[in-house]
């Protein structure tokens, strides 16, 4: 049985060069994938960014209408104006969630090997530190994710809320009944 507080490098060291090559090769493609989901992220998070700006701007004018127009309506104006607030403060998470952050990739510079090459490390050495390097990699940009989702669930509960505020409001201002 291993020490679990050995690190990770000396713990692959040993195996064969084939399965440290397997190991780095299913790393790469984790680091792939989690490319992939980390830009889909981003994709819904400027999407959601668009779609509240868009609702922000027609809610804001008409608050601006209702509350300053030909014939205001302070109460409905109002209501619009919570409702654009709140898209406004999502929109704002939902940009934060997409802003560039760290993010590490698969693959090595051939600088980065010199060191190796110099020292003459055995090739099993020099691929389990790879290994080791990117499930560190894997771990960060995990962690990267997770915060981003954070933010746009955050945003999401925002605009929700935002809007039964506004329908709470309505019936607070305007009751259940329509004339």
């Amino acid at each position: 049985m291993s020490d679990d507080t050995t690190p990770l490098a000396d713990r692959l060291a040993g195996a064969q060069i084939d399965t440290l090559k397997e190991v780095v090769r299913n790393a790469e493609s984790f680091l792939g994938g989690q490319l992939t989901s980390g830009l889909a992220s981003n994709q819904r998070a400027m999407t959601l960014t668009s779609v509240l700006a868009a609702a922000t701007i027609v809610l804001g004018g008409a608050a601006a209408s209702l509350l300053v127009g030909a014939t205001p309506n302070p109460p409905l104006g109002l209501i619009c104006a919570v409702v654009a607030s709140g898209f406004l403060a999502a929109m704002a998470l939902a940009i934060s969630a997409a802003k560039p952050a760290d993010w590490y990739l698969s693959g090595n510079t051939p600088a980065g090997w010199v060191e190796d090459v110099e020292a003459s490390k055995p090739l099993e050495r020099s691929l389990a530190e790879q290994a080791a390097w990117y499930a560190d990699m894997i771990s960060d940009n995990h962690s990267t994710m997770e915060a981003a989702d954070r933010k746009i669930i955050a945003a999401l509960r925002l605009a929700w809320a935002s809007l039964v505020a506004g329908a709470l409001m309505c019936v607070l201002f305007y009751g259940l009944t329509v004339n």
